[in-house]
């Protein structure tokens, strides 16, 4: 198991306090965030006004600031993310974690995945043109035909450029299951950019490729969802604490923020806001807890009446990852 990595989501780990954010600044709240006014004379709320007007307008400043630091360290995480795995961690280690999973499994009898063989699926499955020889690659998507994921492939290399190299990440654990990682790289017009090959162990100790992870499939377009047009979405994105809590959810006893960003929709980071006390939180609060640099998430976001620009709930979180398990991740909780 020289050439395994193995790394796991555990609940044994201290979680991360509300509301702190490693991977961005303080996000200041505008100042009518659940603080109550007191009466006063005409000129008295005329100064107060003005105060109030111009701490509004730096916080907004702030809070876009840090946005934009957020979703700049998440591109340039995910971009880098094969440089800061080095290649090796202790396998022994990362098995004894992993196998804390499994209490009644050996070693010989966890789903394994070499590196080589890694790297041999993700290349035949991105060039392969043929839709019946789809499934032998990928697990299918929700929606849509085998020829039509073929089209998308086809499409990367107009949008992405050629592949350029691909990188062994390990096997990891998330979603009850072991997978393991191919970063793909592209280049096109002098960028790079990178995409996540999750394979996933199937009956007959084959792995297949989750396309919908692979292509970080929303239910709707991103463009629909930014312009409020689509009042319920499935998203897969990068989450992060956050503190920015205004308009329908000021009441931070009620909510509880966090940022969230996609590769897809990089200029334009959203605001996802969990009711206290609720299975989604409890969910957000657990994969938080977790030792990976980034954290990615399948969610269901909703647009309340009257929220503001890229505001959403987040109605349910379907997955701890990218590809999805056999049960909803916040059912668990």
């Amino acid at each position: 198991m020289s050439d395994q990595e193995f790394s796991k989501v555990s609940p044994d780990r201290s979680e991360r306090k509300t509301g702190e954010a490693p991977l961005i600044g303080r996000v200041h709240r505008t100042p009518e965030s659940g603080v109550a006014r007191k009466r006063g004379g005409g000129q008295r709320r005329s100064r107060k006004k003005k105060v109030h007007g111009i701490v509004k307008a730096w916080s907004i400043l702030f809070a876009a600031v840090a946005a934009l630091v957020l979703v700049a360290v998440s591109i340039y995480a995910l971009k880098n993310q094969t440089a800061r795995s080095g290649g090796k961690t202790n396998s022994t280690t990362q098995f004894t974690d992993l196998a804390k999973s499994f209490p009644e499994a050996n070693e010989s009898e966890l789903p394994t995945l070499s590196r080589e063989r890694a790297l041999e699926i993700v290349a035949s499955a991105l060039a392969n043109r043929d839709p019946l020889k789809f499934d032998a690659y990928f697990i299918p998507p929700r929606m849509g035909t085998a020829s039509e994921a073929i089209e998308k492939l086809e499409d990367l290399i107009s949008a992405e450029g050629p592949i350029v190299g691909t990188e062994w990440l390990g096997s990891k654990y998330a979603n009850n299951q072991v997978f393991g990682e191919v970063v793909v790289s592209r280049e096109h017009g002098g960028k790079n950019s990178n995409r996540l090959a999750q394979l996933l162990p199937q009956p007959g100790n084959e792995w297949l490729i989750d396309f919908d992870s692979f292509m970080r499939t929303s239910s709707s377009d991103w463009k629909l969802i930014l312009d409020g047009e689509v009042p319920v979405a499935e998203v897969r994105v990068i989450i992060a604490p956050d503190s920015y809590y205004n308009g329908v959810f000021s009441d931070d006893r009620k909510w509880q923020a966090f940022a969230l960003a996609s590769p897809d929709a990089w200029k334009n980071t959203l605001y996802g806001y969990t009711k206290r006390g609720s299975p989604q939180l409890k969910a957000i609060k657990r994969i938080l807890s977790t030792g990976e640099s980034m954290h990615r998430v399948t969610l269901e976001i909703k647009k309340l009446p009257e929220a503001g620009d890229r505001q959403y709930e987040i109605s349910r979180v379907f997955s701890e990852n990218w590809f999805l398990g056999d049960e909803p991740f916040d059912e668990s909780f």
